[in-house]
């Protein structure tokens, strides 16, 4: 499907390096005729040409839309690009906050991640054990909004006078939050499909998650540097003397920013309401009832 790969290549270009350049160009001109504004329309344009070429290819389309008339592939499908948004989102402000706002290394604020890194290790044998018994929608809901409260109490956090401590123990509770969204959500979204279709179930369903995380990256850097602005007046380089009155700026900047992907987690937990109990369980709970 040349056509499609054409398709979807110019419009998540347009789309991602509009949103990339936003904040540098002030969503103006970025060269001659070249706004943000008409970056993101022709790449929304492409999208959508995309989208009907896949309805309308006879032969292998790049996306079968078909695979979309199952509930949970498509409510999956949605959430896991929110949880790739979330995933690449949060990283940036953290890292920004630790170096540039309380002078940590690069390698101390590293080490920040490896609490929840080493939960999520832990935690994920178990929630894989859970992922055949309990409906999955119970597992992604509790886990997105425990996501969403630990990024939003370390987004509380973010500040000059907190311990660093104090944000490394909320942020290691998304650790085990994020076990228990992301392995009911890729087990969702190929159960109820026919053997025939999982592999390309499989594809999209990745495909999606590394959209999302493109997306959110652009994002990310879009309102960072908007709230750098705002706060701070200018982006600090990594080699300048940062004064004491700019570090409290780039903290207040980088805990509003943390705000967009605990947003975007929050509306994970919205949208797993709507999962169903894949077919498999629903045959393992009337043979249970049946004994």
């Amino acid at each position: 499907d040349w056509l499609g790969v054409v398709l979807s290549g110019i419009g998540l270009f347009c789309v991602v390096f509009g949103l990339q350049e936003a904040s540098t160009h002030d969503w103006g001109v970025i060269v001659g005729p070249v706004s943000v504004g008409s970056l993101l329309v022709v790449g929304v344009c492409f999208l959508v040409a995309f989208v009907v070429w896949q309805w309308f290819n006879p032969n292998e389309p790049l996306m079968p839309l078909k695979l979309f008339g199952d509930r949970n592939f498509s409510v999956a499908n949605l959430a896991i690009a929110l949880v790739g948004l979330t995933s690449v989102a949060t990283p940036y402000p953290l890292m920004m906050w630790a170096q540039q706002a309380r002078g940590l290394t690069p390698l101390a604020a590293a080490l920040m991640n490896a609490p929840a890194a080493v939960v999520t290790l832990v935690v994920s044998n178990w929630t894989g054990r859970l992922v055949n018994q309990v409906h999955p929608r119970y597992l992604t809901v509790i886990g997105a909004l425990v996501w969403s409260g630990s990024l939003l109490a370390t987004a509380h956090f973010l500040d000059m006078t907190t311990p660093v401590w104090v944000p490394i123990a909320t942020m290691t509770l998304t650790g085990a939050a994020g076990s228990l969204v992301f392995s009911p959500l890729s087990s969702s979204a190929t159960a109820n499909l026919p053997p025939m279709r999982a592999g390309a179930g499989s594809g999209v369903y990745n495909s999606t998650r590394q959209v999302g995380s493109v997306l959110g990256s652009a994002l990310i850097a879009t309102v960072m540097s908007a709230l750098l602005l705002a706060h701070v007046g200018s982006e600090p380089g990594q080699e300048e003397a940062i004064p004491e009155t700019a570090r409290e700026g780039i903290a207040a900047a980088m805990s509003t920013t943390l705000l967009l992907p605990a947003a975007s987690i929050f509306l994970v937990a919205v949208i797993a309401c709507f999962l169903e109990r894949p077919q498999h369980q629903r045959l393992a709970l009337e043979a249970r009832k049946k004994a």
